[in-house]
C-alpha cells in the first residue's frame, strides 16, 4: 500500500491533485494590472496531475485547512457588502482582514506538496518527508549519448 508524503506511515487515501506553476518572473506583471498577471498566469501555467498518499491525519488536517481557507475567503468577499450595507468601515476590519488571513493561511496549510518547477509533464516539488523519498526507488542514470538533449 502507498505511504503518507507527510509523515511517511501507511496512507489511508489518495486524492487527484493538480498542481500547477508558472515562472516567477510572471508576478512582475502584476506591476501592469492583476487582469494581466491572471491572463498570463493562465496561459502560461504548466500542470501535472497525480495521487498524493496521505494517512488519515494528514488527510482530516488537508481537508480542515480547505474548509477554513473556502470560508475565510467567503467571509473576506463577504465583508464588501456588509460594510456597503452599513455603510462604515468597521465590518472591513472585522470581518475582512480575518477571512484573508484565514483564507491565506488555511491554503497554504491545506497544500501538501509544492511545485518547484513543472516542466514537459515532470515536476519537481518539496514538501514530503525524508523517509517516504528514501522508500522511492532511484531512477536509473541516462545512458551518455541516448535521450539527451
Amino acid at each position: 500500500m502507498d505511504r503518507c508524503v507527510k509523515c511517511g506511515d501507511v496512507a489511508t487515501s489518495a486524492p487527484l491533485i493538480t498542481f500547477s506553476w508558472h515562472t516567477p518572473l510572471i508576478f512582475l506583471s502584476i506591476f501592469a494590472g492583476v487582469v494581466l498577471y491572471l491572463i498570463l498566469a493562465l496561459i502560461l501555467r504548466q500542470s501535472v496531475s497525480f495521487r498524493v498518499g496521505l494517512c488519515h491525519r494528514h488527510a482530516s488536517l488537508r481537508r480542515a485547512w480547505s474548509v477554513g481557507a473556502w470560508i475565510g475567503l467567503v467571509a473576506f468577499l463577504g465583508g464588501f457588502f456588509v460594510a456597503a450595507a452599513m455603510e462604515s468601515g468597521i465590518p472591513l476590519l472585522v470581518v475582512n482582514l480575518p477571512g484573508l488571513v484565514l483564507a491565506i493561511v488555511g491554503s497554504r496549510l491545506a497544500t501538501t506538496l509544492r511545485p518547484i518547477v513543472i516542466r514537459d509533464g515532470v515536476g519537481h516539488f518539496t514538501g514530503a518527508c525524508p523517509s517516504y523519498l528514501e522508500s522511492i526507488p532511484a531512477m536509473p542514470l541516462p545512458v551518455p549519448g541516448r535521450g539527451e538533449r
